[in-house]
């Protein structure tokens, strides 16, 4: 029942952890009701302009005026096709000797605040700016009044600039609480699979082998073979759909390996060990250990300790599953001023093919991120009916003997 009630606690923080995702917004981007409110921010100050202002009832005058207004929502759906729009406007409205009115060379930074607000390079946008200040600069100084021309530029361009800055920092910041809150997410998932694996389906698995275990070991129990194959096929058909899903959620990119920490404690090795020859007793196989006692003493850190025992844990269940009958599994475990070097090999029935529905390669390869993490390395090789696996860790430097 133990199992079970784990179980179901370890779905219901996984189906927490990711209903949040799902229903979590994305990033902001322009949508129909934007463009549409810089459309009318157009036409309004098409009207303003012309009803409101001197501008000169003359076709240039009002032609650029209207390219001026145009470009807003231009602007709204493509950012740099309407900012350089509006700046050929701006250039045409400054070089032309009629009047233009008010809006035609104006409207430049209401665009370039929108660029710069959506996110466009400042490399980009500031030159942009600079650029309309030396046309005004250059086309004000050829009618002798430069000075103050450029006044009315700066008290609009100046704070469009700002209040451009003040939306992207505020939109940067929602992107980066996102983004963090999605990488908390993915830890969160990632924690929940390796505790899934190394908990539940490492369990339910263990079940399944010693009940084939016992069925092959009365095969003249025809009762019990049927209660047992009522219970086996139910179980595996749960592992294997619990495996499947804990390689989909695995399997996102750019998750960090530090959410392999383990949430509990691992088993004790001297229980690791004891569970491990009493299922291979079974199949007639043994287990054999040298310096497992290493593990218990000081010579870790205590947050080393704990991972080297979930990959440890993991070595072993692995060396169980596909140790072939009467073989033999050697544990070996070294510690010097190098760190920990630890070794696991068992006998393969070559014949055999791997259980898919008891493996799903996620143990190993957490194994291998857990020992990657410490700053150590696992490496692995099969060969002449042998699987071995092994790997380094740091640890503390053991006291040399004082020579009398």
């Amino acid at each position: 029942m133990s199992v079970f009630s784990s179980l179901r606690s370890s779905l219901a923080s996984l189906h927490s952890s990711i209903l949040p995702a799902q229903e979590e917004p994305g990033l902001w981007r322009p949508t129909r009701r934007t463009h549409l409110l810089h459309l009318g921010v157009a036409v309004f100050l098409f009207v303003f302009a012309y009803f409101f202002t001197e501008l000169p009832r003359e076709p240039v005058a009002i032609g650029l005026t209207a390219l001026a207004c145009i470009s807003l929502p231009i602007a709204s759906v493509v950012p740099i096709v309407g900012v350089l729009l509006g700046l050929v406007v701006t250039w045409l409205g400054l070089a032309v000797p009629q009047d233009t009115g008010l809006v035609a060379s104006r409207v430049i930074w209401a665009l370039v605040a929108l660029l710069l607000s959506r996110g466009g390079p400042r490399h980009v946008v500031y030159p942009i700016s600079a650029f309309v200040v030396l046309l005004v600069v250059y086309y004000g100084g050829k009618q002798g009044d430069w000075l103050g021309d450029l006044v009315l530029p700066m008290a609009i361009g100046v704070p469009c600039l700002v209040f451009g800055e003040v939306i992207r920092r505020q939109r940067d910041h929602v992107r980066e609480t996102a983004s963090r809150r999605r990488q908390a997410l993915n830890r969160q998932r990632r924690l929940i699979a390796s505790e899934l694996h190394d908990t539940v389906a490492s369990d339910l698995s263990y079940a399944v082998m010693t009940a084939e275990q016992l069925k092959v070991s009365r095969p003249d129990d025809g009762d019990l073979a049927r209660d047992l194959d009522a219970v086996i096929e139910p179980v595996r058909t749960a592992v294997h759909q619990l495996r499947r899903s804990l390689q989909t959620m695995t399997a996102t990119d750019g998750d960090d390996v530090s959410v392999l920490l383990p949430a509990a404690s691992p088993r004790p090795i001297s229980q690791v060990l004891s569970d491990a020859r009493r299922v291979l007793a079974e199949r007639r196989a043994s287990i054999e250990e040298e310096g497992a006692e290493l593990l218990e003493e000081s010579v870790l850190t205590p947050g080393t300790r704990q991972q080297v025992l979930r990959v440890i844990n993991e070595l072993v269940n692995n060396a169980v599953k596909y140790t072939s009958s009467g073989g033999r599994v050697r544990i070996t475990v070294r510690v010097d001023d190098s760190g920990l070097e630890c070794m696991v090999t068992n006998p393969v029935d070559v014949s055999r093919s791997k259980d898919a529905v008891l493996s799903s390669g996620i143990g190993l390869e957490g194994a291998r991120r857990r020992v990657e993490t410490l700053g150590g390395e696992l490496v692995t090789n099969q060969g002449g009916g042998r699987w071995t696996v092994a790997f380094t860790a740091p640890a503390r430097r053991l006291p040399r003997p004082v020579m009398g």
